[in-house]
């Protein structure tokens, strides 16, 4: 398993694509379980996307049987994760939703 700064990017890009698509209303029909005509689409979307990228992970860590093996694998992860909210950081100032510039990692 080896990640460098193009696979991080593709990662957050990947993620910034759905999460700048959600709208606001999205965020108020999840949180009060309203049954409105547009409905939470974008928001399931992202939702299963970072359940898949920590599925990802949990699955990689219980693959390996070495434990020091497994321990460079936190490792990696951990910078991988370090790496990812510098770059998620970056968006959201970018994003249609400011108050969660606000957000830290």
């Amino acid at each position: 398993m080896l990640f460098n700064h193009v696979s991080i990017k593709l990662i957050v890009f990947q993620d910034f694509s759905i999460f700048r698509q959600i709208e606001p209303t999205e965020y108020i029909d999840d949180l009060f379980e309203l049954h409105s005509r547009y409905g939470t689409p974008m928001l399931e979307q992202f939702a299963a996307l970072v359940n898949k990228e920590m599925f990802w992970v949990v699955t990689e860590v219980c693959n390996e049987h070495n434990p020091v093996r497994r321990m460079k694998i936190i490792k990696q992860f951990i910078k991988v994760a370090s790496k990812y909210c510098v770059t998620n950081k970056f968006l959201r100032f970018s994003s249609k939703h400011p108050q969660l510039a606000k957000v830290h990692c």
